[in-house]
């Protein structure tokens, strides 16, 4: 919607051509929309802005048509949704975050618009969801999440903002969910992964995020159930079934689809190399 601009020529003096006007906004609906001060259609000074339903928005200073110093943002409901201070339009120095709720969201620094330095998010229960670190904008360094009843969540450390390295994920009962490596965000290298009783699920290679070479998978009760051989997270190569840790067939896979499936190791022997399986 188009709103209805009112000036209230108040001019006073301020320079040899310029001239200072304050300015009314309105909605369709006849609500204020905003109201603040300009020069020479420049916003300068206090502006405060509302929403559709009358309820303030967002208030502030202006200087040369760009926020300045400290701000306030709310909700529709009238509870605050962050504060903190701008420099020439861009976020700087300490700010908070609030849910509607009016608990805290997140807290922490900004640099020229970039989150710097140590920021913590909260669920919100109030309780802590994450903290770390931040270089322009990216995370940075060791990072912990956290669930919202306190539990470890998550750890490991980021490089330019993606995960790196070695990490370590937990269920929201402690137990460790999985663990291994990343290269920029993507898995690599062996990962395990476990159940919330924190039995053995599965565990294998990766490469690029995908699932390679072979892979064990286990049943509740940490006994092997299949291990199969993968290629881009399909099927490809062989994969062998067990009962009660006994091997009892062979399947051949080819891009996830079945080819063929043998129950004795002779009939297996006669179309297949045992080195096949390595």
């Amino acid at each position: 919607m188009k709103p209805f601009i009112v000036y209230l020529f108040l001019v006073l003096s301020v320079g040899a051509y310029a001239e200072k006007t304050y300015v009314t906004t309105y909605f369709d609906n006849g609500n204020i929309q905003s109201k603040g001060w300009t020069i020479d259609n420049n916003k300068t000074d206090f502006w405060i802005y509302y929403y559709p339903n009358g309820n303030v928005e967002k208030k502030g200073n202006y200087k040369n048509n760009l926020k300045t110093d400290f701000w306030i943002f709310y909700h529709d409901n009238n509870i605050v949704k962050a504060k903190g201070r701008f420099a020439s339009d861009l976020k700087t120095e300490y700010w908070k975050y609030y849910f509607e709720s009016n608990t805290l969201e997140k807290e922490g620094n900004y640099t020229n618009n970039n989150a710097n330095g140590y920021w913590k998010t909260y669920h919100k229960n109030t309780n802590l969801k994450s903290q770390g670190r931040y270089i322009n904008g990216a995370k940075t360094g060791y990072w912990k999440t956290y669930h919202d009843n306190t539990k470890s969540k998550s750890e490991g450390n980021y490089l330019n903002g993606l995960k790196n390295k070695f990490w370590k994920f937990y269920h929201n009962n402690a137990v460790i969910s999985k663990f291994g490596s990343f290269n920029q965000n993507l898995k690599v290298g062996y990962w395990q992964y476990f159940r919330e009783s924190g039995k053995k699920e599965k565990e294998g290679h990766y490469l690029t995020d995908k699932k390679v070479k072979w892979w064990l998978f286990y049943d509740d009760n940490e006994k092997i159930n299949h291990k199969c051989q993968l290629k881009d997270n399909q099927k490809n190569g062989y994969c062998l079934m067990y009962k009660n840790e006994a091997l009892i067939s062979a399947v051949k896979y080819k891009a996830g689809q079945k080819i063929k499936e043998w129950t004795d190791l002779k009939s297996f022997k006669k179309e297949n190399k045992l080195s096949d399986l390595k």
